[in-house]
């Protein structure tokens, strides 16, 4: 039987669905992804398509809405909390999109269909055993108002970027966690660089599966950098690796990271502006 018999069917069909959820980072040292992929089903046993195998669990969505508004169009899919993929949203989202792909088919086939694919953006806990991801689909971001360069004293570029250009290799300090608390962390060899040194940067640690746990720093003294969001995953005893910050200024720019031909901003735009009301300008 065809598979548009058996979706036609009232008594034939035995569908399933297949989720893939796919989570990749590159860490900035070896600049290598590393990408793992998370299966399961909805059948009540595992299911093995080519060399994938999909593990049974107790997890559904509400079903696909299109509404002609992608943004709008969210799917939610409910899943055990104890999973790997809810858990890696408990403290604070993954630095990287995690993905899901969604795939049907009869029970008795080996051809599934994708259906959907999107990402997660975001987790909500149900009660103690259940989460809730709330997922935007791949047309989405599409629908979504870009950001626009403004002219701006600071410069606009987003550190190290393709922009930027400056390589985040040359600015690295590895170092061990001696401390961890109140949204800190305290790595000693932070210290012989001076105060202010990763303001703006961010500290990456590899995790034992390979993928890179980063967080912002907000303020550096001594040995002392407080992180944006949570500690969580931080350790003592942690190799980590911090990246200098930038304040986006022509000077640091200049002095710092000896950058300043790719620096983006106007230093020295008049402090009248055209659209303060007055009419001679």
């Amino acid at each position: 039987m065809t598979t548009d018999a058996q979706d036609l069917s009232n008594f034939d069909g035995v569908p399933i669905t297949l989720y893939t959820f796919v989570r990749s980072t590159t860490p900035t040292v070896s600049g290598v992804p590393v990408t793992t992929y998370y299966r399961y089903t909805s059948a009540d046993r595992d299911v093995v398509v080519g060399a994938d195998t999909y593990t049974a669990v107790t997890i559904s969505d509400e079903g696909i809405k299109q509404s002609g508004d992608e943004v709008s169009d969210h799917l939610t899919v409910t899943m055990p909390a104890s999973l790997p993929v809810p858990v890696l949203f408990l403290a604070a989202p993954p630095e990287d999109p995690v993905g899901l792909i969604i795939r049907r088919v009869h029970d008795g086939e080996t051809d599934p269909f994708i259906v959907w694919a999107g990402t997660i953006g975001a987790v909500r806990r149900v009660d103690e055993i259940t989460s809730s991801l709330v997922c935007n689909t791949a047309t989405a971001s599409l629908s979504r108002g870009g950001l626009r360069m403004l002219w701006s004293r600071g410069c606009p570029h987003a550190l190290y970027d393709g922009q930027c250009q400056a390589n985040p290799l040359d600015f690295i300090t590895t170092g061990t966690i001696a401390a961890v608390g109140g949204g800190t962390i305290s790595v000693p060899e932070f210290d012989v660089l001076g105060d202010g040194w990763f303001d703006g940067g961010w500290v990456e640690k590899i995790d034992d599966d390979g993928h890179a746990l980063r967080r912002a720093i907000i303020s550096h003294t001594g040995s002392v950098v407080s992180v944006l969001t949570t500690t969580y995953g931080l350790e003592v005893g942690d190799e980590v690796a911090g990246f200098a910050g930038c304040d986006r200024s022509d000077s640091t720019c200049d002095t710092k990271f000896d950058n300043l031909s790719n620096f983006g901003g106007h230093a020295y735009l008049p402090g009248k502006s055209p659209f303060d009301g007055d009419v001679v300008f």
